[in-house]
């Protein structure tokens, strides 16, 4: 009995201890760390490889003209199929893609695929890219007469003291600005012309007594330096055929001397000190450099060339196949492809090698 005093008083020190440790554990509450979530910068995603657009139409089952390019072979409509549109150019930097032309009689150019409306434009029918700056060639109707006009950047010039049948091209060389296109005489006859920084200059008519007489249709520029070419045709000595010509400084250089079957000179490109040409020769598509003529088909089916660019040493070729019906293709160094199974055209060409 005397040992059990000391026994139950260490128990009970024990007990309470016991205790006191619980009771710590259980008011004891740890803090997670914050913890800051890294922070990702996608990656930026730079393209690679050769891109090839063509600018034309395609021709809807219902008949219906509509605006279009391929990007690399893949069709992208750029109106409405319900509306009459169709492209005249187009023209490529970096990643974006501008086009021009018309939708339901409304001037129009595309950036990337969005329509664009252009402050007092009646046609908008050439593009080119110098720097930074966007240059658009075409027509302001004031009224009753077409003026020529550029836009730069979307902001117009317009020649309202002189008039126009119609512009075709447009290049710039440093600070000069050139047009080039048709002029009306009196009489009904025409005029190739081009403009310097809006002074007109005439090249060729086909008023009679002409020495070369001149066929009105499309006339492409191109610039070297001070060097001004457009192209152009002229009619033979019976006045049935048309023959491929450009003109440089103003002197006549025939493409083609055939006076017995058409040719036709469509567009103009300056690399270097080369200059070339494009369009058909009877059957065969064709191309000029130096004026010496490049036959890229074998004159089997109609083909006709509209526009050229060079990439990387690499002639691209814009084209049609076809004569009343016509499909879009195009041509890598001679190789066609065909870009449509349905009634289109090709009419514009760029290559950007990123």
């Amino acid at each position: 009995m005397h040992f059990k005093k000391p026994l139950i008083f260490i128990i009970a020190i024990a007990a309470l201890t016991a205790c006191k440790k619980t009771d710590n554990k259980q008011n004891t509450t740890a803090t997670p760390p914050v913890v800051t979530p890294p922070v990702v910068t996608p990656p930026v995603v730079t393209p690679t490889g050769t891109d090839i657009y063509v600018a034309g139409t395609i021709t809807t089952t219902k008949s219906v003209t509509v605006a279009a390019y391929w990007k690399n072979g893949v069709v992208h409509l750029l109106a409405d199929s319900t509306l009459y549109s169709f492209t005249n150019a187009i023209a490529v930097k970096d990643t974006d893609v501008y086009i021009v032309g018309m939708v339901d009689n409304v001037a129009t150019y595309w950036k990337n695929g969005v329509p664009n409306h252009l402050p007092n434009c009646t046609e908008a029918n050439a593009i080119t890219i110098s720097g930074q700056d966007i240059y658009i060639g075409g027509m302001n109707y004031d009224v009753s007469l077409y003026h020529p006009a550029y836009w730069k950047n979307g902001t117009p010039v317009i020649f309202t003291d002189q008039s126009c049948n119609y512009i075709s091209g447009i290049a710039v060389s440093g600070t000069d600005v050139y047009l080039s296109g048709n002029v009306g005489l009196a009489g009904g006859f025409q005029t190739a012309t081009y403009w310097k920084n809006k002074v007109p200059v005439s090249v060729a008519s086909n008023l009679p007594g002409s020495p070369v007489p001149y066929y009105p249709r499309n006339v492409a520029i191109g610039v070297a330096g001070t060097d001004v070419y457009i192209t152009g045709n002229i009619q033979n000595k019976a006045g049935d055929q048309v023959m491929a010509t450009y003109w440089k400084n103003g002197a006549s250089i025939p493409l083609m001397t055939d006076q017995n079957l058409s040719s036709e000179a469509n567009s103009i490109t300056i690399n270097g000190s080369d200059v070339y040409a494009t369009g058909y020769y009877d059957y065969f598509a064709i191309y000029w450099k130096n004026g010496i003529a490049n036959k890229i088909t074998d004159g089997t089916q109609q083909f006709t060339a509209t526009a050229l660019t060079i990439n990387n040493n690499n002639i691209y070729i814009a084209g049609t196949k076809g004569y009343s019906d016509t499909y879009a293709v195009y041509w890598k160094n001679n190789t066609l492809t065909q870009l449509s199974s349905k009634i289109s055209t090709g009419v514009g060409i760029a290559v950007v090698q990123h």
